[in-house]
C-alpha cells in the first residue's frame, strides 16, 4: 500500500509541475501578443489569460499535494499493544 501511495504522489508532483510550467509559459506568451495587449486595454484580462493563470495555480497546488502525500501519506500508524 505504501508503494502505491508513493507512486500516486509522484504522478501528482510530475503532473503538477508540468501543468504549472505549461500555465506559466502560456501566460508569458499571451502577455507578449499584440492582440492580447489591445484586448487588455478594452476589456481587462482575457479568458485565455485567466485559464493560463488557473492552470499555473492548479499545477502548483497539485505539486504541493503530491509532495505532502509523498512524505506524510506513506506512513501508516500501527497501534501496538503495550505489555
Amino acid at each position: 500500500m505504501r508503494i502505491i501511495m508513493r507512486l500516486i504522489s509522484l504522478v501528482l508532483v510530475i503532473g503538477g509541475i508540468a501543468l504549472l510550467a505549461y500555465g506559466l509559459i502560456t501566460n508569458s506568451d499571451l502577455q507578449e501578443s499584440i492582440g492580447n495587449k489591445i484586448a487588455n486595454v478594452i476589456a481587462g484580462k482575457t479568458d485565455d489569460e485567466k485559464r493560463a493563470i488557473g492552470m499555473a495555480i492548479g499545477g502548483g497546488a497539485l505539486a504541493l499535494i503530491g509532495i505532502g502525500l509523498f512524505f506524510v501519506g506513506g506512513k501508516s500508524q500501527k497501534k501496538g499493544r503495550k505489555r
